[in-house]
C-alpha cells in the first residue's frame, strides 16, 4: 500500500504532466520510448543498487523539491 501511495502521483504532478504533454505533444512519443527503454536498463540491475539509486532520487527530490505554486506559475507563463 505504501509502496503505491509512493507510486502515485498528486493532484498538481498529474495536471503538470497534462500541461507538459500537451506543450510537448510532437515529441512525446520519443520522450516515452526513452523512459521505457531506461525502465528496462533499470529492471536489469541488481536489487541492491536499484535501491541505492532510488533512494538517492528521493533525496534529491527531497532537497530540490520545486514550490507547488511557482511551478504553476512557470507551466503558465510557458503558454
Amino acid at each position: 500500500m505504501q509502496n503505491k501511495q509512493r507510486l502515485e502521483l498528486a493532484d498538481y504532478e498529474a495536471e503538470n504532466l497534462a500541461r507538459l504533454q500537451k506543450m510537448f505533444s510532437r515529441k512525446w512519443e520519443f520522450i516515452f520510448m526513452q523512459a521505457e527503454a531506461q525502465a528496462k536498463v533499470d529492471k536489469k540491475r541488481d536489487k541492491l543498487e536499484r535501491k541505492v539509486l532510488d533512494s538517492q532520487e528521493r533525496a534529491f527530490w527531497d532537497v530540490h523539491r520545486p514550490v507547488v505554486s511557482y511551478c504553476l506559475y512557470c507551466l503558465l507563463l510557458a503558454y
